[in-house]
């Protein structure tokens, strides 16, 4: 008996140690500062504490303080002086076998602090486009890029080395490879800096929720399929999703929302379009991402490229270039993208996506950062704000072309039910409806069903209210929103700005998620613009079921006519005639005593005198 219990303690205790083997702990990570700064040590001390990351672990480095050193300042402050603390510390072990150099490692990322040096220059001038010279071969590079070679030797610096991490979906610390994961915390400000140290750890202990943003539209296709990869990917992972497809960034009074926690696009010079709106900010612990040459050419320049801009505007990720990478040899968002939402680590995500080592690609951003992997964890509380997202990723789900072909049905037969007789009662096709279409319970089964497995409540179906945990409850209120969303009067209480920021808001999430939605306004104005169905009920009885230019342009009766539009219709009192051989929108005034008396109706945008055929009075 005793044996037992012993052999099945060690059979557990084996899985646990397996299952646990290939995670990226903070032991794994090596914390590199500027040692002549007070801001680096600051941070890398910081950084330390919260994420756990041992005393020893921390690198102190005697460099310049520049942005750009030459080959030599980084061989002779950087780099030697890493491997000679690699060697002391036992940060790996040579192997002497070629396929996997290195053994028993104990750091696998090198995340740099503020006051670093980022851009290795070139000691010779690249060749200059279409002088007949390779471009490729430079030896100017991202430090960044070069130290993730650290441990490798006798490979050529005057081109890009190919990454073999590339487009991996494995652990990296699993994957025996001998290059380095380097992350860098930076920004143009102290405050961004220290920012970047804290704030993913908080974020991820819920997770990133938020608008993710697409904006597609550069020079070459080839970057335009990756962003449409990325726009398919969140819209799979039910995140609410906008496309841009304009050439330019995004149009100059965009209302880009502040609960934006995912931005990728390209391909213009500089921030611009809402970007340069002093007041936007993203979401904490955002993930924004622009796509172009010199993202990070000039980082401590304000004003100048992407990268430091995004990480000023809020973001808590991002990548760049320190000189011209050529598209094929940039990070690949569209992988980026896919391995966070599967769960990786922003350092192991990063170099998945990055398809070239010792070139020219950044990433800034904690390399521990998980900001998506406990999307679908429905037992995490989620804050106030957050609750409004954890709603839409469990909406939106597609419920298939059964659930689409019955809401057609349902459309169309809440149109033919539109007449009421002097009781109340639905007339349709002269006959009183006496009842109503109900889902049978089969339709009824298979909907809570296909529900419950989406929200993971099936093992609960069985429970009353009062049996259910808070995250429990939390499922059902979601579940009970996924079909339709009622909203009563919602903008009402907003000034004039917000609210039309809010249509235009709610017009995208209603067509992005396909749902229904029924709103209720007094407001004209939004009915008209946010609405593929008007239904126009005065008194309680109903008086018009139809499009929203139907309703306009034919009204069902003189109530609709005066109640609908801005400015109001004319309403002029006449004699005269319609005939078939004119347009329906002319008529003929008449004098003549024995013409029929009508009400003319004129609506004033679709008024003009040269459309009407006037007789002699």
């Amino acid at each position: 008996m005793f044996k037992s219990g012993l052999a099945v303690l060690f059979l557990l205790a084996s899985w646990f140690s397996a299952a646990c083997a290939y995670e990226l702990l903070p032991a794994h990570v090596a914390v590199v500062y500027n040692g002549k700064s007070e801001l680096s040590r600051r941070m890398a001390r910081e950084y330390a504490r919260v994420r756990g990351v041992p005393e020893e672990n921390l690198v102190s480095l005697d460099c310049p303080m520049t942005s750009e050193i030459s080959r030599k300042e980084y061989e002779d402050t950087i780099r030697v002086p890493l491997l000679e603390t690699a060697r002391k510390q036992r940060w790996w072990v040579p192997s002497g076998i070629a396929s996997s150099p290195l053994m028993n490692r104990k750091i696998f990322v090198l995340v740099l602090m503020a006051d670093l040096p980022m851009k290795i220059r070139h000691e010779t001038p690249a060749p200059l486009p279409g002088k007949g010279g390779n471009q490729m071969q430079t030896d100017r590079a991202a430090v960044d890029s070069e130290l993730a070679l650290l441990a490798v030797g006798g490979y050529e610096r005057k081109s890009w080395q190919v990454n073999p991490y590339f487009n991996k979906r494995e652990d990296f610390v699993g994957s025996g490879l001998p290059s380095f994961l380097v992350c860098r915390l930076d920004g143009l400000t102290p405050d961004t800096c220290m920012r970047l140290v804290t704030e993913p750890a908080n974020v991820e202990k819920k997770g990133l929720w938020g608008w993710a943003v697409v904006d597609r539209g550069g020079p070459y296709a080839q970057g335009d399929r990756w962003l449409d990869d990325v726009f398919e990917r969140v819209r799979e992972a039910g995140i609410p999703a906008y496309l841009d497809d304009w050439p330019q960034t995004l149009p100059e009074k965009f209302p880009l929302s502040r609960d934006t926690a995912l931005y990728c696009g390209w391909y213009a010079g500089k921030a611009n379009g809402p970007f340069s709106d002093p007041s936007f900010r993203f979401r904490p612990g955002a993930i924004a991402m622009h796509l172009h040459s010199f993202s990070a050419a000039d980082f401590k320049v304000p004003g100048r490229g992407w990268s430091s801009a995004l990480l000023e505007k809020g973001a808590a990720v991002t990548v760049g270039n320190v000189y011209e990478p050529f598209l094929g040899a940039c990070h690949r968002f569209d992988i980026f993208v896919d391995r966070l939402l599967d769960g990786y680590t922003v350092a192991e995500a990063s170099w998945m996506s990055m398809p070239v080592l010792s070139w020219q690609g950044v990433v800034f951003g904690d390399p521990l950062y998980r900001p998506y992997a406990r999307m679908k964890d429905m037992d995490v509380e989620p804050t106030e704000e957050d609750r409004y997202f954890q709603g839409w990723w469990a909406s939106s789900v597609q419920f298939g072309d059964r659930w689409k072909d019955r809401s057609a049905r349902l459309m169309e037969s809440a149109r033919k039910a539109q007449n009421l007789n002097d009781q109340f009662e639905v007339v349709q096709n002269g006959q009183v409806v006496t009842e109503v279409r109900k889902l049978t319970k089969e339709e009824i089964d298979l909907t809570v069903r296909r529900v419950s497995r989406i929200v993971k409540i099936g093992m609960f179906m069985d429970r009353y209210p009062a049996e259910l945990s808070g995250g429990q409850q939390q499922r059902v209120a979601i579940a009970r929103t996924l079909a339709v969303l009622f909203m009563d009067d919602p903008l009402s209480n907003l000034d004039a700005k917000l609210r039309l920021e809010m249509r235009y808001e709610l017009q995208r999430l209603h067509v992005e998620t396909g749902s229904t939605f029924v709103y209720v306004t007094h407001d004209q104005m939004e009915a008209m613009t946010l609405a593929t169905q008007i239904c126009l009920i005065e008194n309680g009885v109903l008086q018009q079921y139809d499009a929203p230019l139907t309703v306009y342009n034919r009204p069902n009766n003189l109530f609709v006519a005066d109640f609908v539009g801005n400015p109001s219709i004319n309403f002029v009192e006449a004699k005269g005639m319609q005939r078939e051989d004119i347009p329906a929108t002319s008529f003929i005034f008449s004098s003549q005593a024995s013409s029929p008396h009508h009400m003319v109706l004129m609506k004033p945008p679709c008024f003009s005198w040269s459309s009407l055929a006037s007789s002699r009075l």
